[in-house]
């Protein structure tokens, strides 16, 4: 199958077969005549940046509204998922072009269920929920220690970190691959990201594409579901799974800070 290329940031993705770059049309082929889910990815990666900058031109025209940047991004990202379903590469359109109204139009129709922000939880806390959930695994376990509970909870708190130390890797502008200015630009957190982004390239496919979606694409395991066809639930022990796998090579838990 197919695997998608991590990149530094949103916005950069190539899509691969082997050694071989494939073409859009390609892509196009295989997603339309084959269903292929690794080309459906590798779409979703290569148009995710022009869903990213009509979400930005939407969010700057109406930040009066003050609904969060990344409501929009996720609306945008619904319309770009939607196009995908119903675009015809028969047609004479581009993709974009034709993508173009539908973006925009599940944006609109978005916001008009956003419109009392203080009523809404924003999307941005719902990935943290989704996270920590998913850290948390089966809450059916049998009874357990104290010591089994801390123990439990040290790993919660690491996989949070780490999920952190990710969505930090994605706060680099794709045009210029410049980092953006925060209290992280030190060398000691450059090395710790490139350090952490090696890790992530290690992982299996399906446990690398989710952290790659999630992290570096801002998607919602839902969104992410629908992008690899398999289940939100499914979406998350994937998610678990990877950042475990992740905490496994950082060493002892007690070896393991993070400074904000």
């Amino acid at each position: 199958m197919a695997a998608s290329t991590l990149t530094e940031g949103p916005g950069r993705a190539d899509a691969k077969q082997g050694d071989q770059p494939e073409t859009e049309a390609a892509l196009w082929s295989a997603w339309r005549e084959q269903r292929s889910v690794a080309a459906r990815e590798n779409l979703v990666l290569l148009h995710l940046p022009y869903a990213r900058k009509v979400a930005l031109r939407m969010y700057r025209a109406r930040a009066y509204m003050g609904i969060e940047y990344a409501d929009f991004y996720q609306l945008a990202c619904i319309g770009l998922l939607e196009a995908l379903e119903r675009y015809d590469p028969g047609h004479e359109a581009a993709f974009r072009t034709f993508a173009h109204s539908r973006i925009e139009g599940s944006v609109l129709d978005g916001l008009q269920h956003l419109t009392e922000v203080n009523e809404q939880v924003s999307l941005r806390r719902r990935m943290q929920r989704e996270r920590l959930a998913s850290l948390k695994g089966d809450t059916r376990a049998a009874p357990r220690t104290s010591e089994q509970v801390l123990a439990e909870l040290s790993e919660i708190a690491v996989g949070l970190a780490i999920g952190l130390m990710l969505e930090e890797t994605a706060m680099y502008r794709a045009e210029t691959h410049e980092s953006v200015d925060t209290a992280y630009s030190t060398v000691a957190w450059r090395q710790a990201r490139e350090l952490m982004l090696g890790a992530v390239r290690t992982l299996p496919d399906r446990e690398r594409q989710v952290i790659v979606l999630h992290y570096l694409h801002g998607l919602t395991f839902e969104h992410i579901g629908a992008v690899l066809e398999l289940t939100k639930g499914r979406i998350s022990q994937l998610h678990r799974e990877a950042l475990l796998l992740l905490r496994a090579g950082l060493g002892p838990v007690d070896h393991f800070t993070l400074a904000r």
